[in-house]
């Protein structure tokens, strides 16, 4: 389910003139019943070199841990990360809610007649 659901965004890139080569900020959402968790698996992520942005709670009083990392959005790449933190999250009674990321868009080459 991972694997399709990341095919959707990439889908919506792709749409947009992105090809997913080009490396930029990709940034990821996890919610947890309690803060240990979140705590927890923010240990686990910046361990593994993603970058924490911040941890909140959320108004339905669950815990959400946002962070990103630096790379491509080529599917078997971006699937090895969402792939992990889903069943890291899982494993710590939370759930991964997912990435986003900005458009980028290929600049044309230009040949000197």
């Amino acid at each position: 389910m991972q694997v399709i659901s990341d095919l959707e965004v990439l889908k919506v890139l792709w749409k947009e003139g992105d090809k997913g080569t080009a490396s930029r900020q990709i940034d990821h959402w996890a919610y947890f019943p309690s803060s240990a968790a979140a705590q927890q698996f923010s240990q686990w992520v910046q361990a593994r070199g993603y970058r924490l942005d911040q941890v909140d709670t959320t108004d339905d009083e669950k815990f959400c841990v946002r962070f990103f990392h630096v790379g491509t959005c080529e599917l078997a790449e971006i699937s090895s990360h969402t792939l992990a933190l889903r069943r890291s999250a899982s494993e710590l009674g939370g759930e991964y809610d997912g990435w986003e990321t900005s458009v980028c868009r290929a600049t044309p080459s230009y040949v000197k007649p």
